[in-house]
């Protein structure tokens, strides 16, 4: 197609180096579509279809702090995921970001207006990471090869952007699958930096600290509640969106957990201004203590670079910091908003549950038993039951009966459902994680004395609960019977334990002593005291119980025997516990 008639929008016209060899660029944005020319190559790309061949074309401005400078980068994807890029410097382009602006006056921004205001929300949050790391900070996740699709049940993720996603999940965050990207969640939404800061702010020795590291850690203080927390939510953002780059999590699913991020980022900060100043306060604290206004640092460059971009007519933060988020998204079984920290943890244990029974759903049932004893839609049910449970129960009542009513109520759906499936939903392991939702969803309603015979009584989980009630006369047994292992089994839900770990809790509020801190705190202490006992020790730690395994030989024979001995002492002495809780928590890698 022959364009000379017509005036182009904006056009590009530059040497750059490609492989070591000098090669000519142009670009040139029409109204109806882009002209092109590499090398030696020449396309033009109609506007209708950019969505199967362009996906974008969009301006990143840049700050290198060391340089000082800053700089436009403009970059296309082809169908195949193969990109072209350019860094346009002032200098040589003058006033070059606002030109590019009638770019996108003219839709070439076409791939923003698929998504709703409050997916938009998401995207300002996790904006200033896009663009630090030369990403579309207008993009949800990743490229697509047919965004400009209203139905996102049919997008596809780009093939190469998604090896791209999952190597570097991997790399920096230790992420190989859906249930490890899951796994890492409740870390980020609990605060975890929140928790370090507020540690480092009560225990470090400022003797011997820089100013700069001091004034970090006062300026952080002097924020409050806020605290850091922008930087914990906005990477929980950042690996829910990455989760559904890297196809490890549905559209809808990534959608509904940055909606408990946002939701929970809303009540804590006042504008993007405000988020921002923690977000960054957070980066410097992680970054080896860099003040966001000290120049020639990475936490600084991340600075102008929001305030760079933030003046621009078109930039990520455009859209009201107020804006009511809502799930303008469809979903089958909706993630609740969850508040606290303990039901995002129980949600988390559904979604891992019903990911296993939709597996077995699917084939292992089928091979085991001839037919399938349930449906998915089985499965949909039985995680609606627990969601909708896990959100009513984390509303404030009164009435402390109507939380245990709701408990009973949801027990007996959930038996009702089992007998449509012949028994056969509900089966091996899984009344334990049930009973446990229930249990902690009760505590976290503030009731912590019921009668748990009587709310189990008729269900499945009865048999369980007869016997739980038993074992929490004992405090710690070992089982050495024939077999490749020995087990020596902490049952932490016994009165006097129990009653210990809310005295740890109420020294360290990280000290939730389930049996995953019990593990923490075991690891800690052993590696002081009894390193020999930490030997080809394997855990399973699970939120009721601490469980220690061997190798079954006469060596650790006599190890477990000792690991046995040592806890008994230790809850005998619970004074020494306060003690270690007091005094060296910030060594102790706490859950």
């Amino acid at each position: 197609m022959n364009k000379k008639d017509k005036a182009p929008i904006f056009e590009i016209d530059n040497k750059t180096r490609f492989l070591l060899k000098k090669q000519h660029f142009y670009a040139a944005a029409y109204e109806d579509g882009l002209l092109r020319k590499w090398g030696d190559e020449k396309q033009f790309i109609p506007l209708e279809r950019m969505e199967l061949v362009f996906l974008d074309v969009y301006t990143l401005v840049k700050w290198e702090a060391k340089e000082k400078k800053r700089w436009v980068r403009i970059e296309s994807i082809d169908e195949s995921g193969n990109g072209m890029e350019m860094r346009l410097y002032p200098d040589s382009f003058p006033d070059i970001a606002n030109q590019l602006e009638k770019v996108y006056k003219n839709q070439w921004a076409h791939m923003r207006t698929v998504y709703s205001d409050t997916v938009r929300w998401f995207m300002g949050c996790e904006a200033i990471l896009a663009i630090v790391n030369q990403n579309n900070p207008y993009v949800y996740g990743a490229p697509f090869l047919n965004e400009r699709h209203k139905d996102v049940n049919t997008k596809k993720v780009n093939d190469n952007w998604k090896k791209y996603n999952q190597e570097g999940l991997e790399r920096d965050w230790g992420i190989v699958d859906r249930s490890s990207l899951l796994d890492s969640l409740p870390r980020l939404f609990g605060g975890a930096s929140v928790l370090k800061a507020y540690d480092k702010i009560k225990h470090a020795d400022r003797g011997g600290m820089t100013k700069e590291s001091i004034r970090v850690l006062d300026d952080i203080e002097a924020l409050g509640e806020k605290s850091i927390w922008a930087w914990d939510l906005m990477r929980m953002i950042m690996l829910s969106s990455t989760g559904y780059a890297c196809e490890y999590l549905s559209y809808e699913e990534s959608l509904d957990l940055c909606l408990i991020a946002g939701t929970k980022l809303q009540n804590l900060y006042d504008s993007w201004d405000d988020y921002m100043e923690s977000y960054l306060y957070g980066h410097g604290f992680w970054d080896n203590m860099q003040h966001p206004a000290s120049t020639l640092t990475e936490t600084y460059s991340r600075k102008q670079i929001y305030e760079l971009n933030k003046k621009r007519l078109v930039n990520p933060w455009e859209i009201s910091w107020d804006l009511p988020l809502k799930r303008e998204w469809s979903s089958e079984t909706p993630i609740p908003i969850i508040k606290s920290v303990e039901a995002f943890n129980l949600l988390l244990n559904v979604i891992h549950t019903t990911d296993g029974m939709s597996h077995l759903s699917r084939s292992t049932v089928k091979e085991v038993l001839g037919n399938k004893p349930y449906t998915l839609e089985d499965v949909t049910s039985f995680k609606k039951i627990l969601f909708d449970y896990l959100e009513k129960i984390e509303e404030p009542q009164e009435d402390k009966s109507k939380a245990w009513d709701l408990s009973r109520d949801t027990l007996l759906k959930l038996e009702q459902l089992n007998d449509s499936c012949n028994k056969k939903l509900i089966t091996e392991g899984m009344p334990w994680q049930i009973m446990h939702i229930i249990q902690r969803g009760l505590e976290i309603s503030g009731v912590t004395e019921h009668q748990i015979e009587e709310l189990f009584k008729d269900t499945v989980m009865e048999k369980l609960v007869l016997d739980m009630e038993k074992d929490k006369e004992l405090l710690v047994d070992v089982y050495k019977e024939e077999g490749d292992y020995i087990s020596v089994t902490f049952y932490i839900e016994n009165k006097k334990v129990l009653a210990i770990g809310d005295n740890m809790n109420k020294i360290n509020e990280r000290a939730y002593m389930n049996g995953y801190n019990w593990a923490a705190f075991l690891r800690y202490y052993l590696a002081r005291h009894a390193l020999d006992v930490l030997v080809s020790m394997d855990e399973d730690p699970e939120a009721g119980m601490y469980a220690a395994l061997y190798k079954n030989t006469p060596e650790n024979e006599k190890r477990a025997d000792k690991l046995v001995k040592i806890i008994q002492d230790l809850i005998e002495n619970e004074e020494e516990l306060y003690r270690i809780v007091r005094e060296e928590s910030e060594f102790i890698e706490w859950d």
